[in-house]
């Protein structure tokens, strides 16, 4: 048996693979029982070479901003800028795994997120970062939006992230 305390199951990964221990494993106290079984049932996707490039740089994003000890936008936390990047992570993973109903009501962000990145190759690390949430969080972004979309249209997404909220 594997014991993992309920506060730390959100950081095991995506919100998909924290929906998937959650309804698997079974509560005992303050802890989730997982058995070696459900771990062993995760359905892993696996990505094509260019999106495991985008889920890495974003990630690589995030590793930056918990280590570097100073905001590096004025106008906002590093916190911030680090849910932004997980949010679009999580929007990745929801496409790869729920691709036919994400497509079809067009809120698929792979390919969005990959020419965004394609935009800022060459400048610094902050600079991309700044760049990438100036950009994202605009109102009339696409991607911005169509990560909404997935939280609230999707009833695949939509079942995941209320089962999340304790």
């Amino acid at each position: 048996m594997l014991f993992i305390p309920a506060i730390q199951i959100t950081n095991i990964g995506t919100k998909l693979v924290d929906f998937w221990l959650k309804n698997k494993g079974k509560m005992q106290g303050n802890n989730y029982q997982i058995d070696k079984d459900p771990l062993l049932e995760i359905p892993i996707y696996a990505p094509s070479k260019n999106t495991q490039l985008i889920i890495a740089k974003l990630v690589d994003y995030i590793i930056y901003l918990k280590g570097v000890n100073r905001k590096i936008s004025d106008y906002t936390t590093n916190e911030t800028l680090v849910s932004m990047f997980e949010k679009v992570i999580d929007a990745i993973i929801y496409e790869l795994y729920f691709t036919d109903e994400i497509q079809s009501q067009q809120m698929d962000v792979i390919h969005l997120v990959a020419e965004s990145l394609k935009q800022i190759d060459s400048k610094p690390v902050e600079e991309q970062i700044i760049f990438l949430f100036n950009d994202w969080s605009d109102s009339k972004n696409e991607i911005r939006n169509r990560v909404i979309l997935q939280e609230t249209r999707s009833k695949s997404v939509s079942e995941i992230i209320k089962s999340m909220q304790y």
